[in-house]
């Protein structure tokens, strides 16, 4: 029983990577214009000061702080560095 408990986290979690991974593949911008999950994703790394070739994974998504639209992006680096930002959808303001 417990290895197969073990097993179906461990596949949760990659499902969880994998989902995460998709969803900045596919960065389309957001509803009634913005500036689009990608660029969110670059905002964030920009202002970090990390290279693209320096993040190890990276995740993000639509969500809502006090009534406004932001992306909430979370990454990784290869160094071990973890870095979560709030991108406003709308002008790209961290």
């Amino acid at each position: 029983m417990k290895k197969w408990t073990i097993g179906l986290g461990t596949a949760l979690a990659a499902g969880v990577l994998a989902a995460g991974m998709a969803v900045s593949a596919g960065a389309a911008p957001a509803s009634g214009g913005g500036i689009g999950q990608e660029k969110a994703e670059q905002i964030a790394a920009d202002h970090a000061g990390v290279k693209e070739d320096d993040i190890l994974y990276i995740f993000s998504e639509l969500d809502y702080e006090d009534g406004r639209k932001v992306y909430e992006v979370e990454f990784y680096t290869k160094d071990y560095r973890e870095y979560d930002y709030e991108i406003s959808a709308a002008d790209g303001a961290v």
